[in-house]
């Protein structure tokens, strides 16, 4: 019978199947899009808005605050598997949700 594993191990052993896991997710394409899709929609690399506490009440900003910190544990998740490949997506990203914030401005400009 082979020797039981601590709880320490054991967890070192879980992550390393996920981290496994996640770097077989990161080199298909379809995976690659997965990813950064959940971080678009777990909001990675954005902060919640100041008043967002003030307008939507307690108990949703502490929902949205849970929301960002599942994408953070992906997105850590997706950085140790594949730290360039991670960095890239959220780079894409954030340029796309640049310009649509800018594409947003000039039309407000312009009418």
């Amino acid at each position: 019978m082979p020797p039981r594993l601590t709880e320490e191990q054991l967890e070192a052993l879980k992550h390393h199947n996920a981290v496994t896991a996640m770097q077989a997710v990161l080199l298909r394409p379809e995976g690659k899009a997965l990813i950064k899709y959940l971080f678009d929609v777990l909001e990675v690399g954005k902060l919640p808005d100041l008043e967002f506490s003030e307008v939507f009440g307690k108990e949703r900003f502490m929902d949205k605050i849970g929301s960002l910190r599942a994408g953070r544990a992906i997105f850590e998740l997706a950085s140790e598997a594949d730290p360039e490949t991670s960095g890239y997506l959220l780079a894409q990203l954030e340029k796309e949700r640049y310009e649509t914030l800018r594409a947003e401005q000039l039309q407000n400009e312009q009418g």
